[in-house]
């Protein structure tokens, strides 16, 4: 037997549980790992995309003239930790940009999810065929 087939343990039900098992086993709790990660990344972009809408929505019920006051008037708007003055068609340029980005970066990690769903329902399935119910991959919830 071959060193990369060379069975390393044997489960309940008397199966050897090879390297490429291994390998199988820890792949599915890494990607279980990211897929949690992931949401985080998901959960967080979508509220900074709503934070970019309701701002966009501010900026349009604003009256021109609130917004372009020849007074030193403008909109406040936060770059970073800090607040710059603008007016209103450059902050809602700005925000538009922004909200741009953040719906590709959100397509992104969405499609990233995606990839690693298929992924683990692949392994699921090869590492169930093999181990039936002497495997767990289900998530406590």
């Amino acid at each position: 037997m071959s060193t990369a087939s060379r069975a390393v343990g044997r489960s309940e039900q008397g199966v050897d549980v090879e390297l490429p098992d291994l390998d199988r086993i820890c792949r599915f709790s890494n990607l279980l790992h990211k897929q949690h990660e992931s949401d985080t990344q998901i959960a967080a972009q979508e509220s900074r995309l709503r934070g970019l809408e309701d701002a966009e929505e501010e900026l349009l019920l604003m009256d021109e003239a609130e917004g372009d006051e020849a007074g030193g008037g403008g909109v406040e708007l936060r770059v970073g930790e800090a607040l710059v003055m603008l007016s209103k068609a450059a902050a809602e340029e700005r925000v538009e940009r922004w909200k741009a980005e953040a719906s590709a970066r959100l397509q992104q990690l969405r499609a990233g999810r995606a990839r690693m769903e298929q992924e683990l329902r692949e392994l699921k399935a090869v590492l169930y065929a093999k181990f039936g119910d002497s495997i767990n991959l289900e998530e406590d919830t």
